[in-house]
């Protein structure tokens, strides 16, 4: 990573570098310094050593992530994680993390204890957020040893921290595309299109959307459909409109038929219990063209053929219809005859 640092002139810039060793050991390493305005580049050494801790926590830093925040107190559970603490010492240890008042959103149980040496304890971390947001408080751990309790704490004693850290959101919906063989590791992106097949004039096109809930206990989703769509949508929810911890996904199918050559660009509007909307971005097209139309034929050649007749322009039907068609006119012809 490259950082840009701007020192005003016969100015001095102080700037606080973190050390973060995960074993113990000495470290002796060189920093690159560029000037941008062409005066060179040069090194700063840097030395440091990292001690094997008295004290060892399985997780310095612990990452709840996004949970759904909830402005229903009463409603609130708060979210959980352990942490170890293990006594590396040779000799007993009082250890205690200090949480003030102004931290919030967390709690951590317990906060003190002894170990003797080799012993480990359990500490649980809660999150439980307030607001929409993101969270983090850093918890001083304190430990003295048997002579320190005597003596007073050493000089210069390593900081040792709990840092805790989790983001609160508001409960909500998100679209996904079911996923293909060609694209399988794909994620969707927000404004990303659903593309329905173009076909043949007369012929249905679908695509499938699911909708994944995020948060809510249950709800019914409802929709609309913009009136400035040239094409009719119909919009089928196979297995219901109920979302729940127990069905966090439904399926969504989007359809349309046009009577004549159209091509459209739209959004499916879908609301959620609260009111907030969610825009399904939809584009689709029906011809009456071979080229426009060549992809879907080819797919579903044995589904769809052209039944011609004498006289009479082709016409394309379900490859069913055509069989049936074409033995109806066989019959005809021999009783002609």
């Amino acid at each position: 990573e490259h950082y840009t640092l701007t020192v005003a002139p016969h100015g001095a810039l102080a700037f606080e570098l973190i050390f973060a060793p995960k074993a113990p050991g000495a470290h002796d390493f060189e920093l690159p310094l560029e000037l941008v305005a062409g005066g060179g580049t040069f090194d700063a050494t840097l030395r440091a050593s990292a001690l094997r801790p008295m004290l060892v926590l399985s997780q310095t830093t612990v990452d709840f992530g996004e949970r759904i925040f909830t402005p229903d107190e009463t409603r609130r559970v708060p979210f959980s994680q352990d942490v170890v603490v293990t006594n590396h010492h040779h000799g007993t240890l009082t250890w205690r993390l200090e949480v003030d008042d102004d931290v919030e959103c967390f709690a951590v149980t317990p906060k003190e204890g002894r170990l003797v040496p080799g012993e480990t304890t359990t500490v649980r971390a809660a999150f439980t957020p307030s607001a929409p947001k993101e969270f983090e408080a850093r918890l001083p751990l304190e430990f003295l040893t048997e002579q320190e309790q005597e003596d007073g704490p050493m000089p210069d004693k390593p900081a040792l921290d709990l840092v805790l850290r989790g983001a609160g959101a508001n409960p909500r919906l998100e679209i996904e595309a079911p996923p293909t063989e060609d694209d399988f590791e794909y994620q969707r992106c927000e404004g990303d299109v659903f593309v329905m097949p173009t076909v043949p004039i007369g012929v249905t096109s679908r695509v499938l959307v699911y909708v994944r809930n995020i948060g809510f206990e249950h709800m019914t989703l409802e929709h609309e459909v913009p009136p400035t769509c040239p094409v009719t949508l119909d919009v089928q929810f196979p297995d219901g409109k109920t979302l729940s911890a127990a069905i966090p996904r439904v399926p969504v199918v989007v359809s349309f038929a046009a009577t004549e050559p159209v091509s459209f660009a739209t959004n499916l509007r879908l609301l959620d219990s609260d009111g907030r909307s969610y825009d399904v971005p939809l584009a689709g097209a029906a011809d009456a063209c071979l080229l426009s139309t060549h992809a879907f034929l080819d797919q579903y050649r044995y589904d769809w053929t052209f039944y011609m007749k004498d006289g009479r322009a082709p016409k394309l039907v379900p490859a069913l219809l055509a069989r049936e068609m074409m033995e109806r006119e066989l019959k005809e012809k021999e009783a002609a005859r």
